[in-house]
């Protein structure tokens, strides 16, 4: 089903084009309205992509269904939810009551090639719920060598700090890679979407100095919704520049905060220690007291 709609989808998407240019012709031979013609082509640059994201998202999802069907296996992951950063799917599985936020344990299985959540706690997932799910790197063993050589760098409050650096390894270097395909990769096709049906009728209407009588009011929000989304597209791509730094120099910064036992305050234990490991670059920390940090989680 997923595949004939696919098809279905991409045999609509030159018919309409053809439909547009028999309008376009059609209307200037009959004297049709500026705003006839302008509906005309928000019904072209609306359908058209719509239909291209549907073939786009149903033919990878029967390629995908198809991989499941190859591998014939489920995975299982069980675990708690108390204290655990929710991402999109866990607070989607939390209004669909298919999961519980609380300490109990509970379980999912996901289909390994689609990542289609099948059941939940004994209960099947109902709609095509995907899971996104982070396979983060262990920190290496060269790290606790690492935090031996550190260099005071002064005094911070009530903490004596140190410095350092360490590589990052191939496994670390992996994980930091998807992450930043991921910042690109994710509102590219809403971005591209949304471009291909505003900017044409932007252009149209520059053209001939008019902007529609009726419906002008969800078309200022169709504008303002395609550059938030293209500034989103943007400021992503830009972040991923600064992580591509990062994977070329290949380390990380190392911060040690060591509370100073003879002017230590009342919100610090006397030798509280924290270590921090951090990407130069971007900025973003990467691992806090020898843990991967939480966005590095979601």
């Amino acid at each position: 089903m997923l595949r004939v709609s696919g098809i279905f989808c991409l045999i609509f998407t030159p018919l309409a084009f053809l439909g547009y240019l028999l309008f376009i012709v059609e209307g200037r031979d009959a004297n049709w309205s500026s705003a006839l013609i302008f509906f005309g082509m928000i019904g072209l640059f609306g359908l058209v992509p719509l239909s291209i994201a549907i073939a786009w998202q149903n033919l990878r999802r029967a390629k995908d269904l198809r991989g499941d069907l190859r591998e014939m296996i489920k995975l299982r992951f069980e675990g708690t939810l108390h204290d655990a950063p929710l991402d999109e799917t866990l607070l989607i599985l939390l209004r669909k009551r298919l999961l519980r936020n609380d300490a109990q344990p509970q379980w999912l299985e996901i289909l390994p090639v689609s990542h289609r959540i099948w059941r939940a706690n004994d209960r099947p997932a109902r709609g095509w719920i995907v899971a996104t799910w982070a396979e983060t790197a262990e920190q290496p063993e060269v790290a606790r060598t690492a935090a031996g050589w550190l260099e005071p760098i002064g005094v911070i409050g009530d903490f004596d700090m140190q410095q350092g650096r360490r590589e990052l390894s191939a496994e670390e270097m992996d994980e930091l890679r998807r992450y930043a395909k991921g910042l690109w990769r994710k509102p590219l096709l809403p971005a591209l979407l949304l471009s291909l049906w505003c900017f044409p009728l932007l252009g149209y209407m520059a053209h001939t100095r008019h902007w529609p009588e009726s419906g002008g009011f969800w078309f200022a929000v169709l504008i303002i919704v395609t550059i938030a989304t293209d500034l989103r597209l943007l400021v992503n791509l830009a972040r991923a520049r600064r992580i591509g730094r990062d994977l070329a120099g290949g380390f990380v910064i190392i911060l040690n905060a060591r509370a100073d036992e003879e002017k230590v305050a009342e919100d610090a234990a006397p030798g509280e220690e924290h270590l921090y490991e951090g990407l130069p670059h971007s900025g973003l920390l990467w691992t806090e007291d020898g843990r991967a940090v939480g966005w590095r989680k979601v």
